[in-house]
């Protein structure tokens, strides 16, 4: 069995943090939740996050919406995304 934490890993407790954030949400979201913002908080490059996220989006763990995010001067919302009830489970199995 290998132990290692991998990137899937390491998404599903960014996510889990913020297990609370309503899944309607339309405005005021966290930097964390946006692809940017996890390729920051992990320190890997946003495409390798984008491939990440597409996985674990084909897998129902995760799911997203669109949404201002809090601290920007854009108008235009980005794509934030949160870990499905699946997710959640998935992140106390691993």
């Amino acid at each position: 069995m290998n132990n290692a934490i991998t990137f899937h890993d390491k998404v599903l407790a960014l996510l889990y943090r913020y297990k609370d954030i309503q899944s309607d949400m339309q405005y005021g979201a966290p930097f964390d939740l946006t692809q940017d913002g996890i390729a920051n908080t992990l320190r890997i490059s946003r495409s390798h996050a984008s491939i990440v996220l597409g996985r674990m989006e084909d897998t129902g763990e995760i799911a997203f919406t669109q949404c201002t995010v809090k601290g920007s001067n854009r108008v235009h919302k980005k794509r934030i995304y949160y870990l499905t009830e699946s997710g959640i489970k998935q992140y106390f199995i691993r």
